[in-house]
């Protein structure tokens, strides 16, 4: 049998639904980007929250006393 020089309609399309073999480097590339990313904004997360939790920063006025909302001038 000898080979056509243009395959049929039907052995392109099945050739083209087949996916090309991946390349071992991109695998990791996007864990490259999405890991500091994440840790970032966990850290982020964890920072706002602990900061909510405690109460906010205490700025210290001139006595040496905290300028809260609930402080009486």
């Amino acid at each position: 049998m000898t080979q056509r020089p243009f395959p049929s309609y039907e052995e392109f399309w099945r050739r083209q639904v087949r996916m090309p073999p991946e390349d071992s480097a991109n695998k990791y590339v996007g864990l490259f980007f999405a890991i500091p990313l994440l840790v970032v904004v966990a850290a982020l997360v964890i920072w706002f929250g602990t900061n909510v939790v405690s109460g906010g920063t205490e700025i210290p006025d001139a006595e040496g006393g905290s300028m809260n909302e609930d402080t009486v001038l």
